[in-house]
């Protein structure tokens, strides 16, 4: 029996053991201390970021921000920003904003840890592809997205790729064990013929600490997407058995599913 090491963080539980994002949803950090300022910066708002009259999609917009504006959110109103505009009271969607983590931010335990992230396939091995999509580029983008927001709370984040480059299964978990990191996190999109659709992660066999990580992230994906739930499965996938550490392998969505594409 293989055993990993029982050290890893969980951004989604809190009050469990450990506070990791596989995914890192802006919202789970600004409830967390609405009470208090906090700093951050507008990103990925295609047409810049509109500031509205009430923490309301359909209230009246009120000014805009482009991709990269600082902001000071002086309170939380559900997935909404307070902040000020010209001396008024302004609401920006969270979603589209980066809060950075204070040394009293509850979310400062994932600072110097390492987490290991591996955008599925790559190079030759494109993976799944259905309407116009590869598995590839998609697992490289959400890969992406999510070193971006660990790194922005402090975390070390260890890519196994990033670029369309082809990296065989066995280095992809001897980069996370070089790295000593404390979880690892292989995403990718599933395929199937016929109508399956939904989301489910895997964890690897008899381990206790992958299969815990792997409840929050399924949890927390489903929230997010409203995908069907496939539910949380043991696998021994190579990424999976080769690391040392907790080691999880989330099928974000099918990609040959049209709503799920």
């Amino acid at each position: 029996m293989k055993t990993k090491r029982h050290y890893f963080v969980i951004m989604f539980a809190a009050t469990i053991l450990f506070v990791y994002a596989g995914i890192l949803w802006e919202r789970d950090i600004a409830e967390s201390h609405a009470a208090d300022p906090s700093e951050g910066i507008v990103s990925e708002a295609e047409n810049g970021l509109l500031v509205r009259s009430s923490p309301d999609p359909s209230s009246s917009v009120i000014g805009g921000l482009p991709n990269g504006t600082e902001v000071t959110i002086q309170d939380i109103h559900g997935d909404w920003g307070e902040i000020q505009v010209d001396g008024s009271v302004g609401y920006i969607s969270l979603s589209y904003v980066t809060l950075r983590a204070s040394a009293s931010d509850s979310s400062s335990v994932i600072e110097e840890e390492v987490i290991a992230i591996d955008p599925g396939h790559g190079g030759k091995d494109a993976g799944a592809e259905a309407f116009g999509l590869q598995e590839k580029e998609v697992a490289l983008d959400i890969g992406q997205r999510v070193q971006e927001k660990l790194e922005g709370r402090g975390a070390e984040v260890v890519m196994t790729r990033t670029s369309d480059v082809f990296v065989e299964l066995s280095e992809r978990a001897r980069i996370a064990n070089e790295a000593n990191a404390s979880s690892f996190i292989s995403i990718h999109a599933n395929a199937a013929p016929g109508e399956a659709q939904g989301t489910e992660t895997f964890h690897y066999p008899e381990s206790e600490s992958s299969e815990e990580l792997a409840s929050y992230i399924q949890e927390e994906l489903l929230k997010e997407l409203g995908t069907t739930d496939r539910g949380v499965k043991s696998e021994n996938f190579s990424v999976l058995s080769q690391t040392d550490m907790p080691a999880v392998l989330a099928e974000v969505a099918f990609i040959d599913h049209e709503s799920d594409a």
